[in-house]
């Protein structure tokens, strides 16, 4: 962990700063509502747990992939897990992106690939964002697709980054 420690939300662990939950809520109260929230990586489940309770309250569907299964509660309570390797589920992923206003969050192996793999699909006015922005992936990386995105500044600092597209 990069910055401050991963901690539990309703017993699942967030690999993500606390503070992050303020960002993706002023994301969500600031650009949604959303058709569709995409995840890309799902890790424990922790932050796929406060995306789904968004969309839950907001009327909107969510759905979550990783190559590793995680907690069983979050089936339990429907969420749409999918456990996939996302490259070999293009297809299905763009379908959404291409026909629904979404938030598609990068935080998956390897950022890069999903920047340029999936964030040409998104719809105007739909949001990216992205995990480990300036370690793991940096604007060298994905200019070229950011080209047709503004990048958008939540309230606190953090390792995530977002944009929205024109």
């Amino acid at each position: 962990m990069l910055f401050g420690r991963p901690f539990k939300l309703f017993g699942l662990t967030v690999w993500h700063e606390p503070v992050c939950l303020f960002n993706f809520e002023w994301v969500f109260n600031t650009y949604g509502p959303f058709e569709y929230v995409v995840e890309l990586g799902t890790g424990t489940g922790g932050l796929s747990l406060f995306l789904y309770l968004q969309q839950v309250v907001r009327g909107g569907r969510f759905v979550t992939f990783d190559k590793c299964a995680p907690s069983p509660i979050l089936k339990r309570i429907g969420v749409d897990v999918r456990i996939c390797d996302i490259f070999r589920e293009v297809d299905s992923i763009q379908r959404i992106l291409q026909n629904h206003r979404s938030f598609l969050y990068c935080d998956n192996g390897d950022k890069v690939r999903e920047v340029t793999t999936f964030a040409p699909h998104l719809t105007p006015g739909s949001v990216l964002g992205v995990d480990d922005w300036g370690f793991e992936i940096t604007e060298d990386d994905v200019s070229d697709v950011l080209q047709n995105f503004g990048l958008v500044t939540p309230p606190f600092l953090t390792k995530q980054r977002f944009w929205v597209r024109k």
